[in-house]
């Protein structure tokens, strides 16, 4: 190590940027960045090492860098941030020419990005603004010595034991000191070990060890001005100065972060990392971690998942006399063990690693140049992360679409990093959020289904051959179908899986089969939306996009939308946008998180939105506040809807929905006077008795103002599940529509199936889910296919629906685990997930994407399209696909609006993804479903349909017996049923179990305390959940989450359901509440509501 003391010569240097104290305290969503670039609205030209550059207005000098060749310069950030020729490093500056980098920086904190100026001397290249006429050398002494010298300050404040260093192989600063050729750092580096701030790793995701931070400031903008979370912040003074948490906590578990892993993201070094894919390019030698190499840790404590016991982390508090005696905290303690079991540092074992580990780097540190350890530990980054799969391919959590570049080893999931070119992630850039960046340790469980089972004849599943498996499916769908009919079968498509294995499933039903009873879960949550949007505008879909319409609008309004958390990416355009100056307008009975960066929040009585839809039309239509030459132009029946709303008067909607004139006015005029409006829904509008009506009225409300088929304006419904649009309805798997929306009454479209088939689709509709159970109740429906759908956990009245797969003569259920509905099942067929998987899957948008594994299924596992295929070759169809791209090829064939859609196009033009329609391979897709000026509404006469909207009360009002109104929905962390986010500790320490939100007002009435369990109950079972109170809900109003087996809410919603799409009304229930008497025994808590079917004998069901 070099003792080198001396200071070498820096000249004076000028800097005209404003100066803003890095730890200056600011508000949530921006970090008070200084602005940086040229005040003008023209482009300048300036000249570069003699090359003359025009760059763009508001430009700094690195931004004209950047547009040289890179054989001159790169400034590009990320694990290849700093190229072998560069001669600019920048350390505080993130660009990855997209429009989240712009968030982020510079601060000008490292100044290794100097540069020398005629006109001004040294300046910072990344915030000096790219003035017309500036000349700028990159390779002057002065500009070269200045970077030497920052970077080896820089250096000085460092921890650099790299070969430990979860980052390494990604590390900016580790690339600038090998491509500036560090050898010895002139000032030393951070190597007094006793000095050293422990690593806090009481996060489940993310490691931060600030001996390794330079302050550059990126985590900071990253979380508060991307995010716009308010997490982060540099706190401190002089030496003091860090990374801390706005909220005053000393971790991050005990902070408030959300875990959307923006911070690692944008880190330059190894002080911000994601655990799972920490460590992957350090030295592979026992204890040789960063954890030891820093010696001192923070630890994380595990909580339970339902890998380590049915119903997790519910308990009553230690000292409690319900508690369970002998056995408390068995299974916690069991799933800790095990943990730790694997980590090989520990008891005395760890002393000796340490002492090893700390040794050994210390005789490398005192001993060899650093510049040779850089060498060193970069060698070793690249031999092992050249042994990691890399596969840029699409999230398969909800259904914004996020693109990333997975790492996979040894067939586990490692982790996400960004994809090199931001235009390959086209709804995202490098956003994620929690889910998608580090929900996928669930594909590594060794509860997996690896190989087939099938239920013997004492009712317990064991493992067989795939021979005997598919034979035996064969063979009891032929008897089946002999015995009671062609429709006594009915088929389940995933909207998990990809549109190449939907498409199959439709027609395996279809073809193979030959029944019409073909369904997928987009019953349960957008159906509503397709049929109410398919009568106004003709497509059932979004009309518009992500980024470029949903994050430029100029207005929002947003009702039955938890944004962020069911799509958190989404949600952070939105939030960006209104802090930029765009208006919100919120219309929920739960104040949910976007409603807290809301204009105007309005809370809505549960089941009556139908109402203040209808009175925000009448007070813009009687406020002249209507676009009528949009309305004159592009639509039909405009009378109707104008003498339909009139009923809705401010004083019947404020008796109805709980809104007041005043709110209503308000709303109605912020809308009308913007320039362009969002229309943003979720299931909060589609899960009602009337939830058609609902979707109605909006696309009413959007047609009234003309706010359709311009940018930054449409109707925009946030679907749920990752293909619910296109496993969910495009690949035709509902039981009246084919692919593509098509009509299989229609002669013409049965025979151009027929024609590629071999035989027709049946022509009738067939059975909707909740029809098919209740059919198999009723003893109709005597087999069912069920492909990664969890219907015992998923359908309203869940003891009903048990009752119903119960009575199923033969259920087959191919999955991934052993779900709540796999319990019921005679043959369980083991299936692939999205990191072991090809195809496509097509996000909110209507953008078809692309999806790739980097782990092969695990055992005898299978992807979904194979199993399908040879279930259909056992049953006499000569079905021959070898890939999913013939499937797709098949698809483009047979369904117009994806005509022109190949794998092949799919990646080969300026942005990653086309969107449907796209007619033919000529066809660019299809950015707005309509045109403002022209129409082009999907009806013969390209024109829009006002229907008018009918309200109604709920299928349930709150009476003396059941006084309490409940709503369920999703929270940030978990997914669906979350037989996957159930199983990821890290998911599950954010929320472990099932809750029940209730005023204070409500719980005061009822004796309720915050965190105690209370029994909740409806007319058709009762549930134990731990209660919030919180104002999130109103007065009489509870919120349950729907994820859960135990404590799950589908066992007090009913069966009522939306007459049009079928879909239930999960949104409104009557319950009642009531504390837990001291006569409780805890293995109520331990018990799950759904599943868990002990014994089903072979054959059950038969006659």
């Amino acid at each position: 190590m070099s003792t080198d003391k001396s200071i070498p010569r820096v000249p004076d240097l000028h800097d005209p940027q404003p100066e803003t104290a890095v730890t200056k305290e600011f508000e949530t969503g921006t970090a008070n960045d200084p602005d940086v670039g040229t005040d003008t609205d023209d482009p300048t030209t300036l000249t570069v090492d003699g090359e003359p550059v025009t760059v763009a207005p508001g430009s700094t000098i690195i931004d004209a860098l950047q547009d040289l060749d890179d054989d001159i310069v790169s400034v590009d950030p990320g694990a290849e941030g700093v190229e072998d020729d560069a001669d600019v490093p920048a350390l505080c500056y993130y660009d990855r020419d997209g429009d989240c980098s712009d968030e982020i920086g510079p601060r000008s904190e490292c100044r290794t990005c100097m540069v020398e100026t005629e006109e001004h001397g040294l300046v910072p290249s990344c915030s000096f603004p790219a003035e017309d006429g500036l000349t700028v050398s990159t390779d002057t002494p002065d500009a070269e010595e200045a970077r030497s010298v920052n970077l080896d300050l820089v250096l000085s404040n460092h921890n650099l034991r790299c070969t430990t260093c979860n980052g390494n192989g990604r590390c900016e600063l580790q690339d600038a000191a090998i491509s500036e050729g560090v050898d010895h750092p002139r000032y030393g580096v951070f190597d007094e070990r006793d000095q050293y701030e422990p690593i806090d790793d009481t996060s489940s995701f993310i490691q931060i060890d600030r001996n390794k931070c330079i302050l550059c400031n990126r985590c900071v903008d990253a979380c508060n001005d991307v995010q716009v979370e308010g997490v982060l912040r540099i706190e401190g003074h002089g030496e003091d100065t860090r990374i801390g948490f706005q909220s005053d906590a000393e971790t991050m578990h005990d902070s408030e972060c959300v875990s959307c892993g923006h911070c690692a993201t944008v880190c330059p070094t190894g002080s911000l990392t994601e655990k799972g894919i920490g460590g992957a390019a350090t030295l592979p030698l026992p204890g040789f971690t960063q954890r030891n190499s820093i010696g001192k840790v923070i630890e994380h404590e595990d909580v339970e998942t339902i890998d380590d016991t049915t119903a997790p982390n519910r308990g009553f508090e230690p000292g409690d006399p319900r508690a369970a005696k002998g056995k408390t905290g068995l299974a916690r303690f069991a799933s800790q063990a095990k943990r730790r079991a694997g980590d090989i540092a520990k008891d005395y074992g760890k002393k000796a690693f340490l002492a090893g580990e700390h040794t050994a780097e210390s005789i490398a540190a005192n001993t060899m140049p650093e510049g040779r350890l850089f060498d060193i530990a970069s060698a070793v980054s690249d031999y092992r992360l050249s042994k990691i799969d890399k596969q840029e391919t699409t999230c398969g959590f909800c259904a914004v679409g996020c693109r990333f570049e997975m790492w996979g080893k040894d067939g586990d999931s490692l982790g996400v990093v960004p994809v090199d070119d931001p235009d390959d992630a086209p709804a995202n850039n490098f956003s994620t959020c929690v889910k998608g960046k580090f929900g996928h340790e669930f594909a590594n469980s060794e509860q997996r289904v690896t190989e087939p089972l099938i239920r013997n004849d004492d009712g317990d599943l064991e493992p067989t051959s795939w021979e005997e498996a598919l034979d035996y499916v064969a063979e009891r769908f032929t008897e089946i179908q002999d015995d009671h009919g062609i429709d006594s079968l009915g088929c389940l498509a995933s909207s998990k899986g990809s549109n190449e294995e939907a498409y199959l499933v439709q027609k395996f039903a279809r073809q193979v089969l030959g029944t019409k009873n073909i369904d997928n879960c987009a019953r349960l949550c957008h159906s509503s939306t397709v049929a109410a949007l398919q009568q106004t505008l003709g497509y059932g879909a979004m009309t518009n996009r992500i980024n470029e319409d949903i994050g430029e609008a100029d207005a929002y309004l947003i009702s039955g939308s938890n944004t962020t958390e069911s799509h958190p990416v989404l949600a952070t355009r939105i939030k960006q946008n209104v802090r930029d100056g765009a208006d919100l307008v919120v219309f929920d009975p739960r104040k949910v998180g976007i409603a807290e960066h809301a204009d105007q929040y309005t809370r809505t009585n549960p089941g009556y939105d139908v109402a203040w839809l209808n009175g925000l039309i009448r007070y813009i239509i009687e406020h002249d506040l209507h676009d009528e030459a949009f309305i004159e132009r592009n639509t039909k029946n405009f009378e109707k809807i104008e003498e339909k709303v009139q009923a809705f008067t401010p004083e019947k909607v404020e008796e109805l929905a709980g809104v007041s004139p005043e709110e209503l006015a308000s709303a109605a005029e912020t809308l009308a006077e913007a320039d362009s409006v969002v229309f943003g829904w979720a299931m909060g509008m589609t899960q009602q008795s009337h939830g058609t009506e609902n979707l109605i009225a909006m696309a009413d409300l959007a047609l009234v103002l003309g706010q359709v088929g311009k940018p930054g304006a449409g109707l925009s419904p946030f679907r749920g599940q990752n293909n619910v649009q296109g496993g969910g309805g495009d690949m035709g798997t509902l039981p009246g529509s084919l692919p593509g929306y098509q009509n299989p009454a229609d002669d013409e479209v049965g025979e151009k199936f027929a024609d590629a088939w071999g035989e027709r689709p049946p022509e009738e509709p067939g059975l909707k889910v909740p029809e098919m159970l209740a059919e198999a109740h009723a003893g109709n429906l005597r087999g069912m296919y069920v492909v990664g759908e969890n219907p015992a956990l998923s359908e309203p009245d869940i003891q009903h629906a048990a009752e119903a797969l119960e009575d199923m003569e033969f259920l087959v259920v191919q999955d991934i685990f052993m779900t709540e509905t796999a319990d019921y099942a005679d043959v369980v067929l083991p299936a692939a997930t999205s990191p072991e998987k090809h195809g496509t899957f097509t996000n909110t948008e209507r953008r078809i994407q692309r999806v790739r594994p980097t782990s092969e299924p695990p055992g005898e596992a299978r992807q979904d399209w194979e199993i399908t295929q040879a279930l259909a070759r056992r049953l006499g169809y000569d079905w021959d696909y070898d890939h999913p791209r013939e499937v797709m090829d098949e698809i483009n064939s047979l369904a117009p609006i994806y005509g022109g859609v190949t794998y092949d196009r799919l990646e080969s033009g300026e942005e990653h993804g086309l969107q449907w329609p796209c007619w033919d391979e000529d066809h660019e897709g299809t950015p707005y479903l309509y045109d403002y000026d022209e129409g082009n509404f999907n009806f013969e006469d390209g024109k829009a349909r006002f229907v008018p909207a009918d309200g109604g009360h709920p299928g349930e009002i709150p009476d003396e017996e059941y006084p309490l109104t409940l709503t369920s929905g999703r929270v940030l962390y978990h997914w669906h049923t979350g037989q996957i986010t159930r199983r990821v500790e890290g998911l599950m320490s954010h929320v472990g179990e099932s809750f029940v939100e209730v005023h204070p007002e409500t719980a005061e009435k009822l004796g309720i305390a915050d965190g105690e369990y209370v029994r909740v109950e409806s007319r058709r079972g009762d549930i134990v959940v731990k209660a919030q109170v919180t104002e999130r809900v109103g007065p009489g109003t509870l919120f349950i989450p729907m994820h859960f087996a135990a404590g799950a809410v589908n066992k007090l919603t009913g069966e009522t359901f939306d007459p049009t799409a079928g879909i239930p009304e999960y949104k409104v229930s009557s319950v009642r509440v009531e504390v837990l008497g001291p006569e409780t025994d805890e293995t109520v808590l331990r018990t799950p509501d759904a599943g868990g079917k002990q014994v089903r004998k072979r054959g059950a069901g038969d006659d």
